[in-house]
């Protein structure tokens, strides 16, 4: 059987990395979702020098979960709860930030091959990746130099990927991701797909 593969890839951003500087700005957004587990990337934040800061923009998918994190986790001053912005506006806003972080300890066959939007959007907001080894994300951050991979799903594990980066490090992974942006973009899966297409019309 013939077919083709076509990621998630979000559409290109005409974005600059921004400048890291000391605070290291760490963002994570998305679905505030039981499931998700999200208490583990809080809890790196206990593990970390006082110059990383986790801001987390989560859309309230399940409000109670959402109110035990807010009411857990908003007192602690390295760690910041912002108000979503539309999905168009995402990689624009979090361009600001310097990595991207995600931990999704996989239950199930999907969340070991997930490649969520949030994944292209790090990468559109030309931000450096920081993520657990689920198995098509390890992929293309070890295949284009995007960023860090921890050794396992836990936030133990993923504070040595973070004690392992420099400012510098950082600042030229950003610049890594910058130079592969227009190739992980949504442009061009519209031009697998209408190569496919045209193919599919000559036969």
């Amino acid at each position: 059987i013939k077919y083709i593969e076509i990621n998630n890839a979000s559409e290109f951003k005409n974005l600059q990395p921004a400048r890291c500087d000391d605070l290291i700005k760490i963002i994570h957004h998305g679905a505030a979702l039981k499931g998700r587990k999200i208490e583990e990337m809080c809890n790196l934040m206990t593990l970390l020098p006082e110059n990383y800061e986790l801001n987390l923009m989560l859309v309230k998918s399940d409000e109670e979960y959402f109110n035990k994190l807010l009411l857990k986790y908003k007192s602690q001053k390295n760690i910041k709860f912002l108000n979503p912005v539309s999905f168009s506006e995402i990689p624009n806003f979090i361009n600001q930030f310097d990595i991207g972080l995600y931990i999704l300890k996989p239950n199930n066959f999907n969340e070991e091959h997930c490649l969520p939007n949030k994944f292209f959007e790090f990468i559109q907001a030309r931000l450096c990746l920081a993520i657990s080894p689920n198995t098509d994300m390890k992929e293309i951050v070890e295949k284009y130099n995007l960023g860090v991979v921890s050794s396992d799903f836990s936030s133990l594990s993923m504070k040595d990927s973070f004690l392992s980066l420099s400012i510098e490090k950082i600042q030229s992974f950003k610049e890594t991701v910058h130079k592969n942006a227009e190739l992980l973009c949504a442009e061009n899966n519209y031009k697998i797909i209408k190569n496919s297409i045209n193919e599919l019309l000559k036969n």
